[in-house]
């Protein structure tokens, strides 16, 4: 399986950007207490791909998640999933249309 990166601190978001500055990385927000967040998590740690990966959990830092969406000019959604590139969002998907098959595609079409 594909390591994942954890985010609960600005530290370690100012890292995912710096990152994706080098090379296309995914973040995901997820909710532990909504089951569609469960499934699309599922999907996104089976996904096997060379693309980092990102994850946060929006119930531990919530104001990291605000943060995000302020950042990236994005309304807050979760679970939602994002491909950065040079710090910017270049793609982003919601709820049930997280499935590996449309990762794979992000990854294959804009990484």
């Amino acid at each position: 399986m594909t390591y994942m990166h954890t985010i609960t601190t600005t530290e370690q978001w100012e890292q995912a950007k710096e990152h994706s500055r080098s090379e296309a990385v995914f973040v995901m927000k997820t909710s532990n207490t909504c089951p569609i967040s469960l499934r699309a998590e599922i999907e996104y740690k089976q996904f096997e791909t060379n693309v980092p990966k990102y994850n946060l959990v929006v119930q531990h830092a919530r104001d990291i998640s605000n943060l995000i969406a302020e950042e990236l000019d994005v309304r807050h959604e979760s679970p939602q999933v994002f491909l950065l590139k040079d710090g910017e969002c270049i793609w982003q998907e919601t709820h049930s249309a997280i499935t590996r098959k449309t990762l794979q595609e992000a990854a294959e079409n804009f990484a």
